[in-house]
């Protein structure tokens, strides 16, 4: 039995402290009863579950712990999901249905999930698997929507030799 992503979730959690516990939903930028709830393996919002996973390093898609990287205060950009699950599913050419048989939702679900509206942490990260790309992919850092640079301009300017890609400079 494969456990669900808000118990890959919990399971991570449970050997915190609850001091340990407010610091790790403080530095993900959730409130601490949303944090609180994700250890104790209830449902929790995408995006918290993200931020969540984020903060405690493990990989939202497996569960598999992952270098700490809290990233505090970002948001999944829907619209891009929605985009990207459209696409995909033209690029396939299914049916609405048809798709989300494959996928393992409802065609509901599918439906809100390409008109851009948040769906739960299972469908998410069984879209993105079917759309085939990292649900990170779908996160936006700087707050602007539409625009999903993870560092300014000035910054990479500063740092050439960050890129090693001579077209990135």
């Amino acid at each position: 039995m494969s456990v669900s992503a808000a118990g890959r979730l919990a399971e991570h959690l449970q050997g915190l402290t609850r001091a340990e516990m407010a610091a790790v939903s403080d530095r993900a930028g959730v409130p601490r009863n949303i944090g609180a709830r994700a250890r104790a393996g209830r449902k929790v919002g995408a995006t918290a579950y993200m931020l969540l996973c984020s903060a405690a390093g493990i990989d939202a898609a497996t569960g598999v712990p992952t270098a700490k990287v809290p990233r505090g205060g970002y948001s999944i950009v829907w619209w891009i999901f929605g985009s990207g699950l459209f696409f995909t599913r033209k690029l396939k050419r299914l049916d609405l249905r048809s798709a989300a048989d494959l996928v393992g939702v409802s065609a509901a679900t599918l439906s809100r999930a390409e008109r851009g509206q948040p769906v739960a942490v299972k469908s998410l990260l069984r879209i993105s698997d079917f759309i085939g790309v990292p649900v990170e992919s779908f996160l936006c850092f700087t707050g602007n929507t539409n625009c999903n640079t993870l560092k300014p301009k000035e910054w990479a300017e500063a740092h050439p030799d960050h890129f090693t890609n001579e077209a990135l400079r």
